[in-house]
């Protein structure tokens, strides 16, 4: 552990030797001889100060950069952006998850100022593209909400409820359901009656008034099946779905009978919903 003395040759510079009882390898416990040992040691202190001022300039650098980087960093707790489309919101609802109504309509925009959305929703549905057929149907109220409805006569409305009356009671004890909307823009609603029975054998009547009476203008099949009142009272949209199998029709009635157009048909894909184009016609039970 001692270090080697080093002679100059020919007596050339000063002979460096060790000092007993101190570390050679220290440069503060080296013996020179010649030198002012005082100002040996004040070069020493000189040096480690100078060794903690670059220390403490390195910690802040350090400091300054975590800052900075804290600051600039990624946000990994941050909720990412929502690229769900309105397709994929709706197919993500669960299978058999029970919605309740509202027990009375809530009064929203009427029907027949909604044309534009509507029908570019049957247009959409018609060429395949549902997911554009979600963001127009998104634009109408859930319920329609017609004019010549909220304000039909007391006289017209008491002559529907007694046909309505006659569908009460079913023996098996099934309930069927009605409503009222303005299929052929005539300024009179119809009324639509879904007769009781079980779902796939119940019929969808329409009746109207005429001088005075009521009287059934035609029928179609009701099973499973989904009523929209049509944008200017042009008709009714008809939606059928069962067992992954979707349908759209309109309801014409045309001097005096019933006539249907089909606007598309579809299988839904694995965790596909039914669709619809809102504006739906209120249906209150039969009793």
């Amino acid at each position: 552990g001692t270090m080697p003395m080093f002679h100059a040759e020919d007596g050339e510079g000063p002979t460096v030797v060790d000092e007993p009882g101190k570390d050679s390898g220290t440069p503060s416990g080296g013996y020179v001889p010649g030198m002012d040992q005082e100002k040996c040691g004040d070069g020493d202190r000189k040096n480690r100060k100078k060794t903690a001022v670059i220390a403490a300039v390195a910690v802040g650098l350090i400091i300054i950069g975590a800052s900075i980087w804290g600051a600039t960093r990624p946000d990994v707790t941050s909720t990412p952006p929502d690229f769900t489309t309105p397709a994929e919101k709706i197919a993500a609802i669960p299978d058999g998850l029970d919605i309740p109504e509202p027990e009375t309509p809530t009064p929203q925009v009427s029907a027949n100022t909604e044309g534009g959305n509507t029908e570019n929703f049957l247009t959409a549905f018609r060429s395949g593209d549902y997911d554009e057929a979600v963001v127009w149907a998104s634009k109408n109220p859930e319920y329609a909400d017609e004019t010549v409805v909220v304000t039909m006569p007391t006289e017209i409305r008491n002559a529907y409820e007694d046909v309505e009356k006659q569908y009460a009671n079913d023996p098996d004890g099934f309930t069927g359901y009605y409503g009222y909307t303005d299929i052929d823009n005539d300024g009179t609603p119809e009324m639509v009656l879904f007769t009781p029975g079980p779902e796939a054998s119940t019929q969808l009547k329409i009746f109207g008034y005429d001088g005075g009476s009521v009287s059934e203008i035609g029928e179609v099949s009701g099973g499973h099946t989904a009523l929209f009142a049509y944008p200017g009272h042009n008709g009714l949209i008809v939606e059928r779905g069962h067992m992954g199998y979707q349908t759209f029709s309109v309801l014409s009635i045309e001097n005096g009978q019933i006539s249907t157009e089909e606007f598309g048909e579809r299988e839904l894909g694995e965790n596909e919903q039914y669709i619809d184009p809102r504006n739906k016609v209120w249906l209150d039970e039969i009793k």
